[in-house]
């Protein structure tokens, strides 16, 4: 591995053997055939988030738009992972011919196709890498849920690991039950979302009882899910209000926080605060101090430069599900151009403060963020360069 230049770190890898070795973002990767002529099966995990790796069939699709020849890779091309977003960057490529369509070789394609048992190959290599590169308790849960064992033990793995209980499973209402039992609040209101949203009876008297839970998003989900079936009369009904569980389906819409999972969603939402404007009402006027990102729920905003003045200039619409304002949760500058909307819009704010100390808590978050922000950039860079 090497670092602006400098090696820093070496591995010999045997034959028939693999290895492991975590990079960080500005370090390379160098692999070399020391004796010529060996097949090398590569792999690329996000150490931080084991969900995120590299994807050999997204990559070749991204490669043949480039009208590259097949079986290769590009110098200067990204290697996507299986979301289509850059992980790795090829500087450098001595061999030419590449194979994105073979599987890696496993204990099966030995024992059928040449009758060895009991043979290292690829996949074995790639379980011991990841085992050895992922915390020792990621590693216990992970490994054995890809590893050739059969649902039986991969079922008792989830059980031990996740405390799910093997009668009923394949029975919703049981699992559902089972569900709303749970200690964990955000478990909760999923499982009351879903018995909303698909209307299944046999849960009023827990849906009745959670109204009186201790967590008030989880008092709110209850009541939010009892009122679609019809059982809390309008008079009981206070003025409509996003619920935590809209809000985080909100959230998950929007470009920035779409990867983001349930517990982090949950954790925005319950900083965000619901407003709504009127028509033509400015909601950020430009040169003025910021800090604050507003999510559209409904409606829609414009964003102009010297409103109102002579060069008054409309620079771009913004409708539902989207966003603006994010940098003013990044940096102190003042806002770039005033937004005014062209609708009665609500909004979702979200403020500084509020915002870092949840990165704090959950900071995938921004990572997810930066990676956003990372490929905005490179895409600007291309139409520059085009």
């Amino acid at each position: 591995m090497v670092l602006l230049g400098k090696l820093v770190q070496q591995q010999l890898i045997p034959g028939a053997y693999g290895g492991a070795v975590c990079i960080k973002e500005g370090q390379y990767l160098k692999v070399i055939d020391v004796q010529g002529k060996q097949v090398c099966d590569f792999f690329a995990f996000n150490p931080d988030d084991p969900r995120q790796f590299l994807s050999g069939s997204h990559t070749r699709v991204s490669l043949l738009q480039t009208q590259a020849p097949f079986k290769t890779i590009v110098v200067g091309r990204p290697l996507l992972d299986n979301s289509r977003q850059p992980m790795l960057f090829v500087e450098e490529d001595t061999v030419g011919m590449h194979d994105w369509l073979m599987a890696p070789c496993d204990q099966a394609r030995y024992s059928l196709d040449f009758g060895i048992a009991n043979h290292r190959n690829c996949k074995t290599n790639a379980l011991e890498a990841l085992e050895n590169t992922l915390h020792p308790t990621l590693s216990r849960v992970l490994v054995p849920l890809v590893d050739d064992i059969s649902a039986e033990e991969k079922l008792k793995v989830a059980q031990k690991q996740f405390g799910i209980a093997r009668e009923g499973l394949s029975d919703p209402q049981v699992l559902l039950a089972d569900l709303l039992d749970s200690e964990d609040a955000i478990t909760q209101m999923c499982a009351l979302y879903v018995i909303g949203e698909g209307r299944m009876e046999g849960f009023s008297g827990k849906l009745q009882a959670l109204q009186g839970h201790p967590d008030l998003a989880v008092q709110e989900t209850a009541r939010e899910t009892l009122e679609r079936f019809g059982t809390i009369e309008d008079s009981e009904r206070g003025e409509p209000m996003l619920s935590t569980m809209d809000k985080m389906i909100h959230l998950k819409k929007i470009h920035i926080f779409s990867d983001l999972q349930v517990r982090e969603l949950a954790a925005i939402s319950s900083v965000t605060v619901e407003r709504d404007y009127a028509k033509d009402e400015v909601v950020v006027r430009e040169d003025e101090p910021g800090d604050t990102m507003f999510l559209i729920i409904s409606g829609e905003v414009s964003v102009i430069r010297n409103l109102g003045e002579e060069h008054e200039k409309f620079i771009a619409k913004i409708t539902e599900d989207d966003y603006f304002g994010e940098m003013a949760l990044f940096e102190d500058k003042p806002r770039s151009a005033t937004v005014k909307t062209t609708t009665d819009a609500k909004l979702l704010v979200l403020g500084k403060l509020e915002f870092e100390e949840i990165m704090r808590e959950f900071p995938q978050i921004s990572i997810n963020i930066c990676r956003v922000f990372s490929q905005r950039i490179r895409d600007l860079q291309e139409k520059f360069v085009s």
